[in-house]
């Protein structure tokens, strides 16, 4: 089956949005996520990428393995998908494969091998999502707080200057 899997880039960071079994059902998500926060500011950041599997079907879900390696702080990022299976065990021996062809960790890098439950048609991120900086003492918010976003002067730590409030 043909399918398509819709991804939405925004503040350095990829949104993987769910697949879907038509290009009418991309145009419904993205119609859903229109007003959405995270989304509604960046209308241009959707990727579309067709993909085929006999192991999808609509209805019944699916198993995705995957790949992911990136550095400990996240600058550095890479997802490979190594396929689509109708059951979980077969995705996870897909997984076992790779560790058996590639026994070595690649320098500098954390190597997660992920099993993901999939189902065509169903909207990840649905009610958008908020930008959120762990590690922000080396900047100041200068005048960029967009209006959706609350935040609350007590949890504010005393090192963080806000501008224009």
């Amino acid at each position: 089956m043909v399918f398509y899997q819709l991804l939405h880039y925004s503040d350095e960071a990829w949104k993987d949005l769910g697949y879907f079994s038509s290009l009418s059902q991309i145009q419904n998500a993205k119609n859903i996520l229109r007003d959405k926060p995270g989304f509604s500011t960046n209308m241009e950041g959707y990727i579309v990428i067709k993909q085929s599997s006999p192991s999808v079907t609509i209805g019944k879900p699916f198993f995705e393995a995957i790949v992911y390696h990136h550095s400990e702080d996240y600058s550095s990022e890479h997802s490979t998908t190594l396929g689509f299976f109708a059951n979980e065990n077969r995705a996870q021996k897909a997984i076992e494969e790779y560790r058996e062809l590639n026994p070595t960790e690649i320098p500098e890098t954390i190597c997660e091998l992920i099993v993901n439950k999939c189902t065509l048609n169903k909207l990840s991120w649905a009610d958008g999502f908020n930008v959120i900086v762990e590690h922000i003492q080396d900047y100041v918010i200068k005048d960029c707080i967009p209006s959706w976003l609350e935040i609350k002067k007590d949890c504010i730590p005393s090192w963080l200057e806000i501008r224009g409030q």
